[in-house]
């Protein structure tokens, strides 16, 4: 498989593109590339003995489609199409299975690599990252600053996503949301004019 040309193709179908219009340009893009990034870190951990090509390039891809209906089997099939020449029948057929589960958080039979996948994309949704969708959320609904600090603060719009696979990812997520809490109710102090005395 050569990655360096499937990069660039990962590139240039989604670098300039945004899946919602209050979305930067190259939202999905980038989300792939750090779901890859953390893919990489949590397979050593959790044992993964697999091709982790396999799984980068699924990472890579597996939004492509976001923004439209069904974008988990549209993806699969685009990412398919996109990769026929570089990919062999077997790695496609992996490729296409993982991208097409990647938000069946409930299904009970998923592979090893099917999990860490989820892990990973469900991962990269929390922290820093959060907060910066978050605001732009807040931006395009012309939510106020203590608006905004609720709405980091409420976990209840999670629970959708809240199937985890692994235990290191728990503790990731934990520390992920534990560090967001915190943020968030500094700036619900300071939106409502609270000096934090040091």
């Amino acid at each position: 498989m050569n990655l360096q040309k499937i990069s660039e193709i990962a590139a240039r179908e989604m670098k300039t593109k945004s899946s919602h219009p209050f979305k930067e340009p190259g939202n999905k893009y980038y989300h792939g590339q750090r779901t890859a990034e953390i893919i990489k870190q949590l397979c050593p951990i959790v044992g993964y003995t697999g091709n982790m090509e396999i799984l980068i390039v699924s990472a890579w891809f597996h939004d492509i489609c976001n923004g439209e209906e069904h974008h988990e089997n549209k993806g699969a099939a685009k990412t398919s199409l996109l990769l026929h020449d570089l990919c062999s029948e077997s790695e496609l057929k992996d490729i296409h299975r993982i991208i097409s589960v990647h938000d069946e958080r409930t299904k009970s039979d998923l592979s090893t690599d099917e999990k860490i996948h989820q892990d990973a994309d469900l991962l990269d949704h929390f922290g820093t990252f959060e907060v910066w969708n978050y605001f732009q959320y807040a931006l395009k609904e012309k939510m106020s600053m203590t608006d905004a600090a609720y709405l980091l603060l409420d976990d209840s719009k999670f629970s959708p996503f809240n199937k985890i696979h692994f235990e290191i990812s728990q503790r990731i997520y934990d520390e992920r949301r534990s560090y967001v809490k915190s943020f968030a109710e500094r700036m619900l102090k300071e939106s409502n004019g609270v000096i934090l005395f040091p």
